[in-house]
């Protein structure tokens, strides 16, 4: 027995991007969760034919819904009463196929989706290059100019006149700056120099400071994509009248 205390409106759904979409936007509406029932079944799970009987579904109709649930769509029922025409329009512009409501005339109405390819980029960080920094060592011969310093022996001979010492010393002082040699002796007077040790010691010349930075760049890819639009064919006298919405291209006839 049919259930007729309330307008409900039936409709399938390929997938749940779809049927959580439509679900949003009746939520958004003002529906809640109590209008709303959905199932999903698989092949050897109880029919549903008898409960889609029941909202009012004709038979006929109600065997196309068991068996899109058998091939894994989505069943979604809108408890709408006064509401009817904004569920309808709800469910259809949501992906809705085959909506049903009560006093709908003809076959079950069933939307023809139209795809378009969509170009959506990815940016991936790949390693383009790499840059190494090592040292070397550099063998180089270099010159330094040092001054220095040595002894050397100056040897003045002084001969008095008359075996007399000069006038500005005494003899006694005279006596005692000349040497008291004996026969066989020497006098032993030590000559020193400077000499120059090198020392090589390591020291900080520069130092190399490596950073990195990021530069933005702009690349233009291209790509074709495709896209799918409806054409009408009729054959005989036939007359169309087709309701376009604003930014939609209008159905060329063929």
């Amino acid at each position: 027995m049919a259930i007729t205390n309330h307008l409900f409106v039936v409709g399938i759904y390929d997938n749940m991007t779809q049927l959580d979409r439509a679900i949003n936007t009746l939520h958004d509406a003002g529906f809640d969760d109590s209008q709303l029932a959905v199932d999903a079944r698989e092949k050897g799970t109880q029919s549903v034919l008898q409960t889609l009987e029941d909202l009012g579904v004709p038979e006929g109709e109600a065997q196309a819904y068991q068996e899109s649930l058998a091939a894994g769509q989505f069943i979604l029922v809108i408890r709408a009463d006064e509401r009817r025409d904004d569920v309808v329009g709800i469910m259809r512009r949501n992906g809705g196929n085959h909506v049903w409501y009560p006093g709908v005339e003809g076959p079950l109405g069933q939307i023809i989706p139209l795809r378009e390819e969509r170009l959506q980029t990815q940016k991936q960080v790949v390693v383009s290059g790499e840059v190494r920094i090592h040292k070397r060592v550099i063998i180089e011969e270099r010159t330094i100019t040092v001054k220095v310093a040595r002894e050397e022996i100056e040897v003045e001979r002084i001969s008095f006149p008359n075996n007399e010492p000069p006038l500005s010393l005494t003899v006694e002082e005279a006596q005692s700056t000349v040497a008291q040699l004996k026969p066989g002796e020497s006098i032993r007077i030590p000559l020193r120099e400077e000499q120059i040790f090198m020392e090589k010691r390591p020291v900080i010349k520069e130092e190399v400071i490596i950073t990195k930075q990021v530069v933005q760049d702009v690349q233009h890819l291209v790509e074709t994509v495709r896209k799918e639009v409806p054409r009408l064919e009729s054959d005989g006298d036939v007359r169309v009248h087709t309701n376009e919405q604003d930014g939609v291209p209008p159905l060329q006839a063929q």
